[in-house]
């Protein structure tokens, strides 16, 4: 399974989300986190828990757009699953990103701003399948109720699984995770596995929905 994670806004948390899937992902086969973002916001958190002595489930890799545009083509992927994080404003980066993956999941915060550069994301995602997922979020505020109803409104696909404002979820960065404490990601990943109707192992589930 190929998942991008997608924003052309700063900030949603692309690299929280890319990052916890990777963990709930690694659980069901070999996984690799592709950092396609020049700040390497990624590849420093895996370093950092390396520096400490400890270990990530799965392997965090700085890549290119000619590394995205060769797994675009089958090439250069090795692992059962893959996750991609992308930067903001780096329009080739992230359709490159896109073309390479199954999936897009776009993160988004409930303000007025970042959903309106949540819908510029989903414009950009073309025929590849994408999500959205309100990050960062209180659901009993004006605002996220707000956010709900403008993506309902217009038919987008959305994960019912809010990743709520936490402090654990921000303290997050720079620590290795733990498969029983997501924060929501897990739930996430089952929500996008059988919507798709993709079994962890890679096999289509027969059951599901077309």
């Amino acid at each position: 399974m190929r998942i991008a994670i997608a924003s052309t806004k700063g900030g949603p948390g692309k690299t929280t989300t890319a990052m916890h899937l990777a963990q709930a992902l690694s659980q069901h086969g070999t996984t690799e986190l592709w950092d396609s973002d020049p700040q390497g916001s990624a590849t420093e958190w895996a370093s950092t828990v390396e520096d400490d002595g400890l270990e990530l489930d799965f392997v965090v890799r700085p890549v290119n757009v000619r590394t995205l545009e060769r797994a675009a083509k089958g090439l250069g992927v090795t692992t059962e699953h893959l996750v991609i994080d992308t930067p903001p404003g780096h329009g080739s980066v992230i359709d490159a990103a896109i073309r390479a993956s199954d999936v897009v999941i776009v993160p988004t915060e409930a303000s007025a701003m970042d959903m309106a550069r949540m819908w510029q994301t989903i414009d950009s995602t073309g025929d590849v399948p994408r999500v959205i997922l309100i990050t960062k979020s209180l659901p009993h505020t004006r605002s996220h109720r707000s956010a709900v109803q403008a993506i309902v409104d217009e038919g987008a696909p959305m994960f019912e699984t809010v990743i709520r404002r936490r402090e654990a979820v921000k303290s997050a960065y720079g620590s290795p995770l733990r498969a029983d404490r997501l924060h929501g990601y897990a739930e996430v990943l089952a929500e996008l596995t059988g919507a798709l109707g993709i079994a962890l192992d890679g096999k289509r589930d027969p059951d599901a929905q077309s």
